[in-house]
């Protein structure tokens, strides 16, 4: 889920790169605002290739009943070297794309403020109640390391929710809601996720996975509550100029018959 889509022009990025080298074999993927990457034991030897990443979700089902995979990069001479996965009852032939996959490793921060070790079915419950506040399923998290916890709050300040971890550091990083959701369906059981400054990437690992993820920006509470002053003073101002023009209308004049009184 974390490759970018078809209508994405840089063709690299639609694909998952198979690195081999040094006995394991990586496979990552990027959308440019979040990375994947898994390392597994493999064979000696020096490959990789770029597999369109949609050609390789018709796999997932039949290497899901597979007991054994057999897998080989096929080296081509015009540098699109392609991909040959085989189960006990079938061969599949994939054809890889060329160009050069990002150097992402020097993006990902080799030191952070803080870490916090926690249960990702736990988290994933408290993010859905902070998302069940908001209309827009779209808006950002706050992660906060701080005192031995891991506390997560809407950004609006509508809520938070407290996750049972186990925290070093102190640290905050504000995470897309969706992502943030996407990041926990791919990770399983106890996870860490990492937090350094807010300009460099929210990072989440389990068993020899690796996800990393932009941080929002978000602005500053001071900021938030000016805007908010700011919007209620043009209401104030508008509903003051409304009640004066309307007082310095002219009345019109009655035109109804005057009825004596009796004395």
């Amino acid at each position: 889920p974390f490759a970018a889509n078809k209508q994405e022009q840089r063709p690299v990025i639609n694909c998952v790169r198979f690195s081999q080298g040094n006995g394991k074999l990586i496979l990552s993927t990027t959308d440019a605002y979040r990375l994947a990457e898994i390392t597994l034991d493999f064979e000696d030897g020096e490959a990789q290739a770029l597999i369109p990443a949609e050609d390789l979700k018709g796999l997932i089902t039949a290497l899901k009943k597979a007991h054994r995979v057999r897998l080989a990069i096929e080296r081509n001479g015009n540098d699109c070297n392609g991909l040959i996965i085989e189960t006990e009852s079938i061969r599949y032939k994939l054809a890889g794309e060329s160009g050069t996959f990002p150097d992402y490793q020097q993006a990902i921060p080799a030191e952070f403020k803080a870490a916090a070790r926690f249960d990702t079915r736990e988290m994933m419950k408290a993010g859905a109640s902070l998302s069940a506040l908001s209309l827009d399923k779209t808006s950002a998290i706050t992660l906060s390391l701080r005192e031995g916890k891991l506390t997560m709050s809407a950004t609006d300040d509508r809520g938070s929710a407290q996750v049972e971890a186990e925290v070093e550091g102190e640290a905050d990083n504000a995470i897309n809601g969706a992502f943030l959701t996407q990041a926990l369906k791919a990770l399983d059981g106890m996870a860490e996720v990492k937090l350094s400054n807010p300009k460099v990437p929210i990072v989440f690992t389990v068993d020899g996975y690796r996800l990393a993820v932009m941080p929002v920006v978000m602005p500053t509470k001071p900021k938030i509550h000016a805007e908010a002053e700011a919007i209620a003073r043009q209401a104030e101002a508008k509903a003051e100029s409304e009640a004066k023009a309307h007082a310095e209308k002219p009345k019109k004049k009655s035109h109804k018959a005057k009825v004596p009184v009796a004395a």
